[in-house]
């Protein structure tokens, strides 16, 4: 790290202290008409963002870290709102980082529902300038000062993000399995056990974290070195989950019972409450290896889709529709130039959208196409499916640019 570049990571720094001063001052000056206490909010969180892009700028320009872990974050509101609410909180806490986490996002939230018009609102929703009250106003700036005086009395940020630092914060954003570990109950009770030493439990997280990986990836070369077991085993090993929506059919518990009566243990139905969608349970056995677990999970959720919907003639899939979308973004009339020619809502492929009852006639044409085709090799069975099954994708894009 060079002088000039230290000394440019500190204008910037500076730079951003300025610009949440300025906030303030416009803020504190409107507050005393008490007429836009939303305003006032926004222009209080615009000084927090700009308090947390400054931090985060000089900090890692000290650490001399790769530029990849702050730039991502000087695009996100939430996230510099969330670090300047974090850093006066301790350093690599999860549970801090976590609260700050969603009082920025709540806090964001709440200024783009108080600064902007929804055009679906109802008569009973707020106008947007009365959604912040004037003591949340208020409240906001009195923290956003309290920042601005914490960071303008020590000149430059105390601490900068060394690996386990950047390590943390990288996890902390994603929503992969090291990110629960380290919210989860035995992480928070070994950050407990060692008091404040908040870097000492986060180290001791990475640690266990990094030996699950290791460990996961001796049993997947396992695996991937394993011979399946023979077909007449039948011991199951793998169950992977998917959900199946519907707008053409209505769905009852019973009518699932129905199929999982029948063939429950390879492909089982589970009601989730919900008369438009429910899950399905892909069972296979220790005959699948795991290079051709996902590639045989897939083909018979497919087949599955594909039988349910011959069955029916209805519309099932793995997704709901998009039926709100327009083909045409304007129509114009010549002999009206001043006018725009507006439609109602796009029709819908199944008409007028009410939903009949599954039934088990229907259901038992799926079971009699589904075992037709399941012990079939799926090289025989993609060229009849894979046509119908483009077509069923397409649709649930928008079923606009296909009605007639």
């Amino acid at each position: 790290m060079t002088a000039t570049e230290t000394r440019s990571a500190i204008d910037i720094y500076r730079l951003c202290l300025a610009q949440a001063h300025d906030f303030l001052e416009a803020a504190e000056k409107l507050s005393i008409t008490e007429k836009y206490p939303h305003v006032v909010y926004h222009l209080g969180l615009l000084a927090m963002e700009e308090i947390g892009k400054g931090s985060m700028v000089f900090s890692n320009s000290v650490a001399n870290a790769d530029n990849s872990w702050v730039e991502k974050r000087l695009e996100s509101h939430t996230r510099k709102l969330q670090w300047a609410l974090w850093t006066p909180m301790g350093r690599i806490d999860p549970k801090n980082f976590e609260a700050a986490g969603v009082m920025a996002k709540n806090a964001h939230e709440l200024r783009l529902s108080s600064l902007y018009v929804d055009p679906n609102s109802d008569f009973t929703d707020l106008p947007p300038k009365e959604i912040v009250s004037a003591e949340r106003a208020a409240s906001l700036l009195k923290l956003a000062r309290s920042r601005l005086k914490l960071e303008e009395a020590r000149e430059a940020p105390d601490e900068t993000p060394d690996e386990l630092l950047i390590w943390f914060l990288d996890t902390m954003a994603s929503d992969g399995t090291a990110k629960k570990y380290l919210l989860s109950e035995m992480s928070i009770d070994k950050h407990n056990e060692l008091g404040d030493d908040a870097r000492a439990s986060v180290a001791w997280a990475r640690d266990e974290i990094e030996k699950a990986e290791r460990k996961g990836a001796e049993i997947l070369q396992e695996e991937l070195a394993r011979e399946a077991a023979h077909d007449s085993t039948h011991k199951p090993r793998w169950r992977a989950k998917t959900t199946i929506y519907t707008p053409s059919h209505a769905i009852r518990a019973k009518i699932l019972s129905f199929w999982n009566e029948k063939l429950g243990k390879v492909a089982e139905l589970v009601w989730t409450g919900k008369k438009d969608s429910f899950d399905l349970r892909i069972t296979l056995h220790d005959n699948t290896s795991i290079k051709a677990l996902h590639d045989k999970a897939s083909n018979l959720a497919k087949l599955f889709v594909a039988c349910l919907n011959l069955g029916s003639i209805g519309y099932f899939w793995f997704q709901r529709p998009g039926y709100e979308q327009r083909l045409f973004k304007l129509i114009e009339d010549f002999e009206h130039p001043d006018m725009l020619v507006g439609f109602d809502r796009p029709k819908s492929f199944w008409g007028d959208g009410r939903a009949v009852a599954l039934t088990e006639t229907n259901v038992t044409r799926a079971l009699e196409c589904f075992l037709a085709f399941a012990p079939m090799k799926w090289d025989v069975v993609m060229p009849i499916f894979q046509p119908y099954l483009d077509g069923l994708a397409l649709l649930a894009k928008s079923d606009e640019f296909f009605f007639v």
